[in-house]
């Protein structure tokens, strides 16, 4: 590619950070499919990184940004941080640049805002013209995961229509829990994941802090508590009554399926989930019914476990919303529609019998978590004292909790003015309170003057104040008219000057995009469990300090804990399944200070009780770490590790059941006959056959081109206390996402694979990936057998295919909590 000359007279001005120069050595090689897509973390430098390789491509660019601010800053980057071969100071790089859609220049900066509203305004062949007749070759789409449904169109025109441009893809959090259509759409518009640089990488460079997550729990309130109890209640007599329910059993014993279930291999292979429950159910309620349905499912040996919650839901819901299960007039099905919707278990034509979204929300926002959010700061306040630059971002404002005159004290649902309230009526020492939203700013009364010196003249004049009936130390400021970013820039002002040292927002406001380098303290009281969401919340609080170069950061997450649930899906209650869901998304120190990975057990013992007592045990221990900064700070240097003896990375992992081994002889002998001192061997044999399963796994992807063809990449196995971690080293990021998917294929949950591998009455469905031609099918058989034993290979389109199939589901099924596999990140060389 030939550069533009006024592109390539430019360079950067500074030295790149290591792992931008190890992004921008790859930049050649990822454009073979004309995208560039990095994923780094916040505070990498993502903006200079695309400027760059804007330079290296030399072709007229539109950038496409998620705010005016974040556009700006891309040209002030450019301003700054490039300057002219031919001159010692910033030039412009190009002909000219520009910031309006509709007059684009060689390089021009706009928002996804304004390309939508042009789109609207203009159609888009119009919209198209424009780029084209400027001669755009390049687009550059900044957080790319902020796209929304209604942008997609106009951005995928724009695409289409520039005849194959050159992509540049950046965001700090990728939409990894969207649904599969929109992941895949996501990947059509950016290409897939080129570079990754994670926060501990940024944090060995010494660019982000030292920090660490704390989790706070806390106990439901009597509310909740008793909500809770009353649906329990509820749910057992439904249970009941199903059992004993005459007229559901006699029509369910009229299904076809349950008639002649042997007639419909079809519908045995599709409805396997619900036909199974159905199974449980009338061996429970009447045995006999269920034995040709048993039969037909293989069943008749194998021991059922008992019609509990989880399989009533998988039944009710069939026979409520599934067509053609149970006729929508049937009386019982009419009967139980209303009675489940009265009991508040359907929301969105779905039953509910553990975890009902209503009762999700109410602990999201239950109130008790507003005294832990105070206990945090009342704790964070005695440790750091006037060093202390805490923030709370909530999702809601309920401006309703500002005491109204003559009115006592009333409990409120979490959001920003209860938090308010209830630290403000601690009277913390040393605290200096504001509240700080879109529309309401709240802060001291003594601070105005300092607040109206930050402000310009223009703006002060639009501010409504109004002292705090109940309080007149605080004073109430409205925004009026004016803008609100002029008012955040003028607060996080006094917040970096310790003016202010608590601050109570919006996760709406500050979640993304607020640069507050001297917040050291953050407690996440956000209910949003999207890893996009939640990754740029800590990230605020994660940017180095200049005043105070030791800086260590605590990020605080809350849950509220149900101890006595029955009904519950998930030890301790929905809230603290959600926060299992992200601390999927992220890495950090574990408990131990030794290691660097994701998930909730790094924070939290997984055999957690959920009463009182240990609670507060838990919440004291977590205080007692949080106190001392210092260890963490030397615990981030010593479980990074020595840079100099390995290429240390944030490595994904596949986590594989002892169960899924595929079996042999040989150790099944020696798991039940050989002695003890036989053990290590054995373990060193499961070991082995796993790496030569692995080993041909990867050989077979490459063979087919799914991976690249490297000679260097090997899997590493290691032997766990109750299964396996494999993974692939010395491979792209993309290699390993998709060495990973396919282990996931290969050991989890049977779907819909074209064909299988049965080995002694196990079942193994083959990766999509490499089972598209039976011919590549029966080659990894044939190496299957050469290297692991006997097995038969079975299209899932015959019928003793879709017989292994049924049965592989349901050992699944049966068993799910034993075989379920998991990808982990661990920082490791």
């Amino acid at each position: 590619m030939t550069a533009h000359s006024c592109w390539h007279n430019m360079h950067f001005r500074h030295t790149w950070r290591p792992y931008q120069a190890r992004v921008l050595q790859a930049f050649e090689q990822h454009l073979s499919d004309r995208h560039f897509h990095v994923v780094a973390a916040p505070g990498a430098g993502k903006t200079v990184l695309g400027l760059e390789a804007l330079r290296r491509l030399g072709r007229p660019a539109l950038v496409l940004a998620p705010s005016l601010a974040i556009r700006d800053q891309w040209c002030q980057r450019w301003r700054q941080d490039f300057v002219s071969a031919a001159a010692d100071h910033p030039s412009e790089p190009v002909d000219s640049l520009s910031f309006e859609i509709d007059t684009p220049a060689r390089l021009t900066f706009s928002t996804y805002q304004a390309l939508h509203a042009a789109s609207k305004r203009l159609g888009n062949a119009a919209l198209i013209d424009r780029p084209q007749s400027a001669g755009i070759e390049c687009l550059v789409f900044d957080e790319a995961h902020h796209l929304r449904s209604a942008w997609w169109r106009c951005l995928d025109a724009l695409k289409q229509g520039l005849d194959q441009p050159w992509i540049i893809a950046l965001t700090a959090t990728p939409p990894f829990d969207v649904s599969a259509q929109e992941w895949n759409r996501y990947l059509g518009l950016c290409g897939p994941v080129d570079e990754e640089v994670s926060i501990p990488e940024q944090v060995r460079a010494g660019t982000l802090c030292p920090h660490q997550d704390f989790l706070h729990l806390c106990l439901a309130d009597a509310e909740q508590q008793a909500h809770r109890r009353e649906f329990d209640q509820r749910v057992r007599r439904w249970l009941t009554d199903w059992l004993l329910d005459s007229s559901l059993i006699a029509a369910l014993r009229e299904l076809p399926l349950v008639q002649t279930p042997a007639s419909e291999p079809k519908q045995l292979l599709e409805q396997h989930d619900w036909l199974l429950a159905l199974c449980i159910f009338l061996s429970s309620a009447a045995g006999e019914l269920a034995q040709p349905l048993r039969a037909a499912l293989r069943l008749s040996e194998v021991a059922l476990p008992a019609f509990d919650l989880r399989w009533a839901e998988l039944l009710v819901n069939a026979l409520l919303f599934r067509p053609g299960v149970l006729d929508e007039l049937h009386p019982w099905a009419q009967r139980w529609r209303r009675e489940l919707k009265r009991g508040g278990a359907i929301e969105r034509r779905r039953v509910y019998l553990r975890d009902p979204p209503r009762l999700s929300r109410r602990l999201e926002t239950c109130s008790a978590k507003i005294d832990a959010i105070a206990e945090v700061l009342e704790f964070a306040q005695a440790e750091q004292g006037l060093g202390l630059r805490a923030a709370v971002l909530c999702d809601r404002i309920v401006e309703s909790a500002l005491p109204q005159p003559g009115e006592g004290p009333s409990r409120h649902r979490l959001g920003v003015v209860p938090v308010f309230e209830a630290v403000r009526q601690r009277r913390l020492a040393d605290a200096r309170l504001a509240l700080l939203s879109g529309s309401l700013l709240i802060l001291p009364t003594d601070l105005l003057p300092n607040l109206h010196a930050a402000l310009p003249a223009t703006l002060r004049a639009g501010l409504v104040l109004r002292p705090l009936d109940h309080d007149p130390v605080y004073t109430r400021i409205d925004p009026g008219n004016t803008s609100i970013a002029p008012l955040v820039a003028a607060v996080t002002q006094l917040f970096a000057r310790g003016e202010l040292n608590l601050l109570i927002g919006t996760a709406a406001l500050l979640g993304e995009g607020w640069d507050a380098p001297a917040l050291n303290t953050l407690i996440i009281a956000s209910t949003a469990g999207a890893s996009m969401s939640c990754n740029q919340m800590r990230g605020r609080s994660l940017r180095l300090d200049p005043q105070r170069p030791h800086k260590v950061a605590q990020i605080w997450h809350l849950a509220c804990v149900e101890p006595q649930t029955d009904s519950s899906a998930d030890a301790g209650g929905p809230d603290l399944a959600s926060l299992r869901r992200r601390f999927a998304t992220f890495a950090g120190l574990d408990a131990s200070g030794k290691e660097i990975c994701n998930g909730l057990a790094r924070v939290v013992d997984p055999a957690q009780s959920m009463q009182a007592v240990a609670l507060d045990e838990h919440n004291r221990q977590q205080r007692l770490r949080a106190s001392d900064p210092q260890t963490i700070e030397r615990s981030w240097q010593q479980a990074l590790g020595d840079v100099a003896r390995g290429n240390y990375q944030l490595r994904r992992e596949r986590r594989i059941p002892a169960r899924r081994l595929p079996p042999s002889t040989l150790l099944r002998w020696l798991s039940s006959s050989a002695p003890h001192w036989f053990s290590p061997w054995a373990g060193w044999l499961r070991r082995r056959r796993m790496q030569h399963l692995t080993d041909l796994l990867l050989t077979h992807l490459q063979r087919k081109g799914v991976l690249e063809t490297n000679k260097r990449a090997r899997v590493r196995v290691e032997l766990l206390q109750h299964g396996f971690s494999c993974r692939l080293d010395q491979s792209s990021h993309v290699d390993a996402q998709r060495f990973d998917e396919a282990l996931n294929e290969l050991f989890g949950r049977p779907l819909v694979p074209r064909y299988l591998i049965e080995q002694q009455g196990d079942y193994f469905p083959l990766p999509k990936a490499i089972s598209s031609r039976r011919a590549d099918a029966e080659a990894l058989a044939r190496d299957w057998r050469r290297q692991l034993g006997p097995c038969r290979l079975l299209s899932t389109r015959s019928q003793d295919g879709r017989h292994a199939l049924l049965a592989a589901k349901e050992a699944w099924l049966l068993s799910a909590a034993e075989v379920q596999t998991e990808s982990r990140l661990r920082w490791s060389a």
